[in-house]
């Protein structure tokens, strides 16, 4: 096994005395799996005040809103966001635009964490890069005293409305998370929010407290293999404070071991590997080498029993048969495994792929019967974003 840099040197952290404190926010999944995303956080955001409505009426009613610069480049941009939210007499504190230097992450995480903790009012956030809205609903860490104004943390709670995953997600501070998931807005053409770090909420910048960020170190030892994964999420769910792991035995119904997913365009992979905790099945997804940079790091942990996969062999040749015509006559292979591309077609690590070539173009099947002839990456310029 290749082991990774002790973390003793770094950091006293123990799981007792660690507590997290997850808001009341009912996930909702993005209905249009293009452009809801952010309205689809706008109604996560609102159903915890209480107030209702579809992701439809929320989509037209932030159109006026967005930022004159952001037409023809954001779905939903921060000052819709923010504006629509602040429109409603039942939030009470003014809502603003959290836009903070891409160095500042500490500080990011801070605002965001204080109005957690301060306010019990969930989050809205952009990640990867910009490409994506989630709602922040929760902050683990450890605290100093019961007014939880100062501490270390660990990580945030997310609610994502991403049509692959199925429970919130702990995604823990580290470097996979600084780099490649909650990082500054890099939108081709947009001028208002580049390189910033970016979150909406209720705010009052007079509101005390001041967190330290937990984090191991990344990489070392090299790229791991399967056979390594559950050792790290057993050992980094323990080390976060999140809860006891333990490896799933057999003859439950699930698989025991983590199942590869391949980088689209690369030779990349990471991995979804099931996990006991404190009882109950849950998944993580484990990033060994991205974008060229080895992290060998927790990247989520989805508190879910399921991990959905698009259908293979028959069932996928029977869906195909259903959407398309003279299907029998096409010429069709299957790639083998999973496959995921950073994109609005998939833009969580839990929502993943089957390539099927159909006469010689490739197409991709997801677990909720989608099938996409073409995935756009984020952020990039033949897409709008958020």
């Amino acid at each position: 096994m290749r082991r990774r840099k002790s973390r003793s040197a770094f950091f006293d952290v123990r799981a007792k005395g660690f507590d997290d404190v997850q808001l009341n926010v009912t996930r909702a999944v993005q209905e249009d799996p293009l452009r809801y995303c952010g309205a689809a956080c706008l109604q996560m955001i609102l159903k915890s005040y209480n107030i209702e409505d579809t992701q439809t009426n929320i989509w037209n009613a932030t159109r006026p809103l967005l930022a004159p610069q952001s037409n023809g480049v954001w779905y939903t941009d921060p000052r819709a966001v923010s504006t629509y939210l602040d429109s409603f007499e039942a939030i009470t504190r003014k809502v603003k635009v959290q836009d903070i230097a891409s160095e500042q992450f500490t500080l990011a995480v801070n605002k965001a964490a204080r109005t957690i903790l301060q306010y019990q009012c969930p989050v809205a956030g952009l990640v990867w890069s910009g490409g994506h809205w989630v709602v922040i609903a929760g902050v683990q860490g450890e605290f100093d005293d019961n007014t939880r104004t100062t501490g270390r943390l660990t990580g945030f709670w997310i609610a994502d409305p991403s049509r692959g995953e199925t429970g919130i997600v702990f995604h823990p501070f580290n470097q996979f998370m600084r780099e490649s998931y909650f990082t500054p807005c890099r939108i081709p053409r947009d001028t208002l929010w580049k390189d910033r770090l970016v979150t909406v909420s209720e705010v009052n910048d007079e509101v005390a407290g001041s967190f330290e960020l937990t984090e191991r170190p990344s990489g070392g030892g090299g790229v791991i293999g399967a056979e390594d994964v559950l050792d790290i999420v057993i050992a980094d769910m323990s080390f976060y404070g999140v809860g006891k792991g333990s490896r799933v035995l057999g003859g439950g119904a699930v698989p025991t071991e983590p199942v590869a997913v391949n980088v689209i365009g690369s030779e990349e992979q990471y991995f979804i590997a099931p996990v006991e905790m404190n009882g109950r099945l849950v998944w993580a997804a484990v990033v060994s080498k991205y974008k060229n940079v080895i992290f060998n790091d927790l990247a989520g942990l989805m508190m879910s029993d399921q991990f959905l996969t698009p259908p293979s062999g028959d069932a996928l040749k029977r869906l195909l048969a259903h959407k398309f015509t003279n299907f029998a006559a096409k010429k069709v292979a299957e790639r083998q495994g999973l496959w995921w591309l950073r994109s609005v077609e998939l833009s969580s690590l839990f929502h993943v792929a089957r390539v099927v070539s159909i006469d010689n173009v490739d197409h991709y099947v997801t677990a909720d019967n989608e099938i996409y002839t073409e995935l756009h990456p984020v952020p990039d310029q033949t897409v709008l974003a958020g």
